[in-house]
């Protein structure tokens, strides 16, 4: 929702239903790849001051694509525990529009034998086609080392909404101009923190977001137990709590 503060999402056409350009088939709760050639066309079709989003998975090709055609990258993680609850939640959601799942009604049948519980573990530890929470991360992973992108952490960006904005704003100017434009392109300062405001305006308003629930941080403690625990730490296979900063360890 931030880059509506001072961008416009590409419209829908022919070719794109909305401005969600995701590479994984069936909502990206796969590791199915789409056609990407049809992606790199639909991507190139972003102009200036348009912004898409999705669940873009990483290739070399994909990310040399992405840095040559000077694409302002954000990359947003969040603690997989909270990803795993608030995946558990839009599974079950009555909102089969909105919250749009390929196998809604397999995982409501867990839910009839085991109830919630049952649901988050699926989650977790994946079922049938759909992967686990942390294998799916897997395949986005490698853009926290692309050095052309820019990652934002969930929690951080929900605690201090302008600095995020401001961070974010800075870095897509940077990718615009560095190397082709810095010398004809001066950035006012107060139109730069006027833009950074409406972007943090524009993240306040998550109501307006069809899949909004309630956005917080830490929401897995309350509904985690020990067999989600368990299940957790025996598929984070890359240690991914602790390469995120989320933990140290294992004793958690």
């Amino acid at each position: 929702m931030m880059a509506a503060g001072v961008c416009v999402s590409l419209p829908a056409s022919i070719y794109n239903d909305g401005p969600s350009l995701g590479t994984f088939g069936y909502n990206s709760f796969t590791h199915q790849w789409l056609d990407l050639d049809r992606w790199y066309f639909l991507m190139s079709r972003v102009q200036q001051g348009q912004y898409v989003k999705g669940h873009i998975g990483w290739t070399e090709d994909v990310a040399r694509f992405m840095q040559q055609s000077r694409i302002a990258h954000v990359f947003i993680t969040r603690d997989l525990r909270d990803v795993a609850v608030s995946q558990a939640y839009h599974i079950l959601s009555g909102d089969d529009s909105n919250s749009w799942h390929p196998a809604k009604a397999m995982y409501r049948a867990i839910e009839r034998m085991d109830g919630f519980d049952g649901v988050l573990e699926a989650v977790i530890t994946g079922v049938g086609p759909f992967p686990g929470v942390c294998e799916l991360f897997e395949a986005y992973a490698p853009w926290l080392e692309e050095r052309n992108v820019h990652h934002v952490c969930f929690e951080d960006a929900i605690n201090s909404l302008e600095d995020a904005a401001a961070g974010m704003l800075q870095y897509g100017i940077e990718q615009f101009t560095q190397g082709i434009w810095e010398d004809r392109f001066i950035v006012d300062k107060g139109k730069f923190d006027q833009a950074a405001k409406r972007m943090a305006n524009a993240a306040g308003q998550k109501e307006r977001s069809p899949t909004f629930r309630h956005g917080v941080a830490g929401d897995w403690q309350a509904l985690f137990k020990n067999r989600h625990v368990e299940a957790f730490k025996e598929h984070d296979k890359g240690q991914w709590l602790v390469q995120l900063g989320y933990e140290t360890g294992d004793n958690w």
